[in-house]
């Protein structure tokens, strides 16, 4: 659901752009530097638009599109990434977690540097499923699911989801935070919450 003037946000090609959701009109384009052909995936933090494209990562100004990091997530390959973050609070800068490849990082969301990366101990298709549960990093990739320690990657525990295949494992979870899904789920029952404490206050 848009709030008041936010934009929509698109990415396509190589590009990321912002469009008036009332208009259609572009307010600004910003092309990515690096090629590839697989999905731009977008996840909108307060002021910054997180951006996973072909083996890259990077963080752009919400208000203009200027690049302020980008990260070349090295000897992961240049397959699809996507990305996930909890929402960020006053006291701590929460990571933006990538996954690729075989592969899941944990970037600083403010200078995009690595913390920590994790390789999936079973290889697959390059998409890698991100969810963040309410202690874990749940991972789905190539017919497996994992759970990921958030302050570390170390695996806690896989299952290889019998007779289910080893395609692209996409996941969900009631409560889950931080995929470019869960943002708009949260943000929608936010919404909900607003309507109905309003509604509460006007009738009292």
């Amino acid at each position: 659901m848009a709030v008041g003037n936010t934009p929509l946000y698109v990415g396509a090609g190589r590009y990321v752009a912002a469009l008036d959701p009332h208009s259609g009109d572009e307010l600004w384009r910003t092309k990515l530097p690096h090629a590839g052909s697989s999905v731009v995936a977008l996840l909108l933090g307060p002021n910054r638009i997180f951006v996973g494209h072909a083996g890259y990562a990077y963080a752009l100004d919400k208000r203009g599109g200027s690049i302020i990091w980008e990260n070349g997530l090295p000897r992961m390959g240049f397959h699809a990434v996507l990305l996930a973050r909890e929402p960020a609070t006053a006291r701590q800068a929460k990571p933006l977690y990538v996954g690729t490849g075989r592969y899941v990082a944990a970037l600083d969301a403010r200078t995009g540097d690595e913390r920590w990366r994790s390789r999936l101990p079973r290889s697959g298709t390059a998409v890698v499923n991100l969810v963040i549960g309410e202690r874990d990093l749940l991972v789905g990739h190539g017919g497996y699911a994992y759970a990921l320690d958030r302050h570390s990657g170390m695996v806690l525990w896989e299952n290889g989801l019998p007779r289910m295949g080893y395609g692209p494992v996409m996941a969900g979870m009631e409560g889950a935070v931080g995929t470019s899904l869960g943002a708009a789920a949260a943000a929608h029952v936010r919404v909900q919450q607003q309507q109905a404490a309003a509604r509460t206050a006007a009738a009292s």
